[in-house]
């Protein structure tokens, strides 16, 4: 298996277990090893933008961004995985 499908199998496996989604997403820079300023610089993004989405503090308009779609296509997890509470907030 590749580390994409391992990430993604981690993510499931620990939603399975009750952890909240949007502690897994910022826990997956030490899974990945990817931080978040290396994330930035490959989406062309401040760092600090990033942070916000990876938080959950943007893109709740009810639907998923193109940011949101690359940032999950970085860690091969499906974005309505990754973000799904991106969708489910009112």
């Amino acid at each position: 298996m590749d580390k994409k499908t391992n990430t993604h199998l981690a993510v499931i496996q620990l939603r399975l277990l009750g952890y909240p989604i949007k502690n897994i997403r910022q826990s997956l820079h030490k899974l990945t090893e990817i931080s978040q300023p290396e994330m930035a610089k490959e989406l062309g993004l401040s760092r600090q933008c990033v942070t916000h989405y990876m938080a959950g503090r943007r893109g709740r308009q009810n639907r998923f961004t193109e940011i949101h779609e690359n940032i999950a296509a970085m860690f091969g997890v499906p974005t309505e995985v990754l973000f799904e509470d991106a969708v489910n907030q009112d």
